[in-house]
């Protein structure tokens, strides 16, 4: 016997791709379905774009120095 919570995620996942099947067209594959799909629960995605910047790097080093600084102190 399933769950209310199985029935409910086939049912979104049976609709999601209905959607997709319908926004992509008849001839649709079923990978670019399920791409679509993906899509749609995962969200977009984040790019990683800018993560790393100057300021932020600089940031890094000077913690890692100052940590590295406090250990020595420490151990002596």
């Amino acid at each position: 016997m399933h769950s209310r919570v199985a029935q409910a995620e086939g049912e979104l996942e049976r609709r999601l791709r209905a959607a997709a099947r319908q926004s992509l067209g008849r001839d649709a594959t079923v990978a670019r379905i399920d791409a679509a799909v993906a899509r749609t629960q995962h969200g977009p995605g984040r790019s990683r774009d800018g993560e790393e910047t100057y300021v932020r790097r600089l940031v890094r080093e000077d913690t890692r120095r100052l940590e590295a600084d406090q250990f020595r102190r420490w151990k002596t």
